[in-house]
């Protein structure tokens, strides 16, 4: 018997459809609230920014952006995480939903990260990218979600890399290509900051460094069922009696082996829900080739 003829690995459908269309994976993210949330938000949010008069413009200001003096002078701390909510300039915020469009949605219909995990991705993108913006010595002001935006395009790069991104039905490229793409655009004026805009390119990379951790480390808080992680770990899946057992077929290289026995252990503690579109991949190739 093949890895991929047990009962546990075929419970999940594939995805289908590319990013950006809509399709996925039902009820992993259907109508995909975190990322309206996120988008309508920040739309309402800069909004009311550009309509108030002037000196409720600095009273924002001093709330919703990150500075230097903000932290060190007033302890306006609450600015690590408010400052990934306003835009100063429509070309800003513009960029940031549309790249939440896409990213926002692809993910939130994934398990491997889901709905929950993007609001504890986006903020940690957010504090990853305030934290670097104040180690670096640079005289501006912090505003806008790239921090936030950016985390979820490098855990989308590693988690789907074969993913097809669709821009409004005109543009399809691979997910990773469409990444390597804003990241270059993102890092090209690293080393300043445009004080007008209220664009730190420092947070940035620290948005991406965020969201790399995040995937290398496993950062989820929630499992693929909807459970604290913590808790799952303590409980135990539903799974984990099936799956605990199962092991790697005996004619496999040790290299192979060990990561095949990686993944069931994964699949045991989160579901197979929780495995990315490459481990899935890796298991049907292992499956057909020591079947």
């Amino acid at each position: 018997m093949g890895i991929y003829d047990r009962d546990y690995i075929r419970e999940r459908p594939t995805p289908t459809g590319p990013a950006g269309t809509g399709g996925g994976v039902p009820g992993a993210g259907g109508g995909h609230p975190v990322t309206w949330a996120l988008i309508i938000g920040m739309g309402m949010l800069f909004l009311f920014y550009a309509v108030i008069p002037p000196e409720g413009k600095r009273g924002m200001l001093a709330h919703f952006s990150l500075s230097h003096a903000g932290i060190f002078e007033h302890l306006y701390l609450h600015t690590l995480l408010t400052a990934g909510l306003l835009h100063a300039h429509f070309g800003h915020l513009l960029v940031n939903l549309l790249l939440l469009f896409f990213l926002g949605k692809t993910l939130e219909e994934e398990p491997v990260v889901g709905s929950r995990n993007l609001v504890w991705l986006f903020v940690l993108g957010v504090l990853g990218g305030s934290a670097l913006f104040l180690a670096i010595p640079v005289e501006a002001r912090a505003l806008g979600a790239s921090g936030g935006v950016l985390a979820l395009a490098i855990v989308a790069a590693l988690a789907l890399p074969h993913r097809t991104v669709s821009l409004f039905g005109l543009v399809n490229m691979p997910m990773t290509f469409f990444v390597v793409l804003v990241v270059v655009l993102t890092l090209l004026p690293i080393g300043m900051a445009t004080q007008g805009a209220g664009i730190a390119h420092f947070a940035h990379l620290g948005g991406l460094a965020t969201g790399f951790v995040y995937y290398i480390f496993d950062l989820r808080l929630f499992a693929a069922d909807g459970r604290f992680r913590l808790l799952r770990k303590r409980t135990g899946g539903q799974r984990g009696a099936s799956t605990s057992t199962s092991a790697p077929p005996s004619g496999a290289d040790p290299e192979a082996k060990a990561r095949m026995e990686k993944l069931l252990q994964k699949i045991s503690e989160d579901g197979i829900e929780s495995l990315t579109d490459e481990e899935r991949d890796f298991l049907n190739r292992a499956s057909r080739k020591y079947r």
